[in-house]
Parts: C-alpha cells; structure tokens; sequence
C-alpha cells in the first residue's frame, strides 16, 4: 500500500487528530501547548526554561547572538543516550548591515521563546534566511513557526537538508542549496558553508562566519550539558566528560567522516565554535578540535585488542569469561573485560567499537541473552562492528538461547562471528574450562585469518 492510497482514506479530523499526537510527542516543554483535536482545544501548561540575560557572544561578537533554549530536564536524548545534565538546543542570530540570518532554529515545543528572543533584538518578521546545517527534528522542529512570521524568508541548507525537511514540513518554502564554499552575503558579514556529510546526518554542513571568526558546527563539538552560563569555561562543573560522552554515541559510528570533517576546518583561524547542543566554546574552541582529532584517528597498536563482556548471575559465565581471557591472552592479544551489570551499555559500545576482538559471555534467561548483554549488542551499530571477530559464550540450564542468540546478532551487525561459541550447563567443569581457554585462542587466530 502506498503513500497516496494512505492518504486517500484519511479525512481531515484524521490527519488533525494525528498531528495532535505528534505535538505532544515531541513538544514537551515550552510555554502553553494547544492542540486542537477532534474540535475541541485543550490547553497544556508546561514549564518554560528561564531566558539568559546576555545573549551575545563576547569579545566582538556583538552581531552574533545565542538565541537557543534550556531543556534542563532532559532525562533521554533521541531514545539511545542518557542525559544527566538535560541538554541544550542551540540557535544563532547573525545580523549583518543589510540582511539577517537565523542559524538553526530549536526542537518544535520550544518555538515561542525561540522567537521571543529573536523579538529582543529585532523583528522576528525580518529574518532574511534560515539556514540548516541538519534537519534531525530538534534542529528542524521551529522552521515551520519561524516561517509562519517571516513568510519572506529562505531556507538554506545542503540538498539533502532541503530534500529532508520538505518530506517533514509536507508544504512549499523559498529555499537555496548550497554546496562547498557558497557563501551567503549579510551585509559586512558573510556565512560560508562547508558540506559534511555524515556528521552525523546525510544532510550536515558546517558554516564559517568568517569575519568573526565563529564556526556553527553544527552537531560536531556538541554536547547534552544544560547551564545558563552557556560558556564553557563559566559553567558549573566539568563539561568535557559530556563533550566526549556525545561524541562516542553520536560522531564515534562516523570516525572516518570526522577526520573528513577536521581536515575541511584546517586552516581556518576558528576562535569560537558555536554547536547545536550545550556550551558554546570561547577558550576551548582548540582543545576540543584536538580532542576530535584524537578520538576519530585509528587505533595503532602493537597487540591485537579483545573486549570480553559478561553478564554473570551466579558466577559460571564469569569463570568461562576469565577462562576465554587466558587463551586471549596466550595467542597475544591485550584484554579488557567489562562487567555488563556495572557498566553502562554506551560505555561497552564503546569499547566494543575500539576493540579488534568482541566477546560476549551471557546466561541464558526465558530463551534469550541477558539484558545487559542484549543491550550492549543493541548500542552497537554496524558501522563500528563491522569486520570485527565476535565470539560468545555462556552458562546455561536446560535450553541455552543465549549463545546462538547473540552470534546472530552480531552476524547481523556484519561481525565475523566464531560459531558455535562455547555453552555449557550449570557450573563449567575443568573440561569446558579448557574448551573455553581454547575459544580464545582460536579468536585470535581467525583475526589473523582472510574473511571468508
């Protein structure tokens, strides 16, 4: 069935009364939410965050202003990340001698303080341009209101952005594609814009105010970290665990589009990078470039890497892990062993993606994996997984799921599994010990081997 046959047999009220499930969905907070269903209104009180006193930027920033929004309450980020600080949605006015620029705009739920601060420092009707640098939903989701006052302005973005938010918004708007080194023309200040696919979208770009030497990077350099100082080095407390947190679930899958990325910011003077979440980088725009740097650029290492993950209830999975870290270490690998139940499944992701052998150790509960070890599986992606030697082992009683559970998952993340892995029932005797020291050693020997 089609779009068009869907379409057809929903009635206005229809389609009304499903957008009036989407408002809610995605607008969680921000001023007085009304929707209108069915007819009738009903009206949502939801709490507004506290506007910043000082929006401009420091220095000789006075035409650059932050004009973005706090969700300090944040607890989850896009369903996958943890948000312990909340986060922030980030938006620029750029106010050149002629012409003004809206550089992104916030999540939709936050449209009226997004334009009540726009309302600050000029008529909001008067905006000239929009431009995009991505169009995930909580950068995208204020188009549409901002549009609706200034009916007269374009958007610009990469085609892909342009092609993406025409399938969201569903309506016509002026709009200008650009692609590397246009440049956008304000009057005394230019934008010039920088494609960067994959960073994390299709549809990214970075864009360089080059008079001012500011660069809106777009998702790169970001981090979910909520503080009205919105200053990195005058927030409270140490934001850069967050900078590093953002960059392995978000920007890690994508390192090689990272380094892409970092080679296309090479040579510009940047002072100032202004991302689309948390603090703006005044004096630590340099070492978070150097920190990319370093997180994005393959590993060298002398020893092969291998990740043994376990989830143990009772303690025989875990004397299997530690047998299968003997023969891992035999055939000279270097060994990280991670304790699924006391570490986050981002943070075992993580690891996996960095490690050249991925063992998984779980028991087997109601036919299925554990949950720890499932969801680390889950917060791996194929980008990171790909080509890597994955084994699994586990303890079991009577149906022994787990194993052919988990080599399947990583067969699908395009791992180059080790069948059958090694599963025993209960307590592993001395025998499944040595079959499970043996496991390692043959872990190592098929990363040395060609893919099949």
């Amino acid at each position: 069935m089609n779009d068009e046959i869907i379409s057809s047999k929903l009635e206005d009220a229809d389609i009304e009364q499903i957008r009036g499930v989407l408002r809610p969905w995605y607008a969680t907070k921000g001023g007085m939410l009304a929707i209108e269903r069915m007819g009738k209104c009903f009206s949502c009180p939801l709490k507004t965050n506290r506007l910043l006193t000082e929006t401009a930027l420091p220095g000789s920033y006075q035409r650059v202003h932050w004009v973005g929004v706090l969700d300090p309450d944040l607890i989850t980020f896009d369903i996958i990340m943890k948000t312990d600080r909340g986060t922030t949605y980030n938006a620029y006015l750029v106010r050149g001698d002629t012409q003004m620029a809206l550089v992104e705009t916030v999540k939709a739920g936050f449209e009226t303080e997004l334009l009540d601060k726009v309302a600050t420092l000029a008529d909001p009707g008067r905006i000239d341009y929009v431009v995009l640098n991505h169009t995930e939903p909580d950068h995208s989701g204020a188009v549409g209101a901002v549009l609706e006052r200034a009916p007269g302005a374009t958007v610009v973005g990469t085609a892909k952005a342009l092609q993406f938010l025409q399938e969201m918004l569903n309506r016509d708007f002026a709009k200008r594609a650009v692609k590397q080194g246009d440049a956008l023309d304000l009057g005394g200040l230019a934008l010039r814009f920088m494609p960067a696919p994959f960073l994390h979208w299709p549809d990214t770009m970075f864009t360089w105010l080059e008079q001012e030497r500011v660069l809106f990077s777009c998702d790169v350099f970001g981090a979910h970290f909520a503080d009205e100082a919105m200053l990195e080095d005058a927030v409270t407390g140490d934001f850069w665990p967050a900078l590093r947190h953002y960059y392995d679930a978000i920007m890690g899958p994508f390192a090689p589009h990272v380094q892409r990325g970092l080679k296309a910011l090479d040579g510009l003077p940047v002072e100032t990078i202004c991302p689309s979440h948390g603090p703006i980088l005044r004096t630590g725009a340099a070492r978070a470039i150097e920190a990319y740097r370093t997180w994005s650029a393959p590993e060298r290492r002398e020893k092969p890497l291998a990740v043994v993950c376990y989830a143990s209830i009772y303690g025989y999975t875990l004397a299997l892990a530690r047998a299968v870290a003997m023969g891992l270490q035999a055939e000279g690998a270097e060994v990280e062993m991670l304790d699924l139940e006391e570490t986050p499944a981002h943070d075992a992701a993580a690891a996996c993606g960095r490690a050249d052998i991925v063992v998984m150790g779980s028991p087997t509960i109601n036919a299925s994996p554990a949950p720890p070890a499932a969801e680390a599986l889950a917060h791996l992606d194929p980008f990171r997984a790909k080509g890597k030697v994955f084994g699994a082992f586990g303890s079991y009683g009577w149906s022994g799921e787990a194993v052919e559970a988990l080599l399947q998952r990583a067969s699908e993340l395009r791992m180059r599994t080790v069948a059958p892995g090694v599963r025993v029932t209960f307590s592993p005797t001395g025998a499944d010990l040595e079959r499970a020291r043996q496991y390692g050693v043959d872990l190592v020997k098929a990363l040395a081997s060609p893919p099949q």
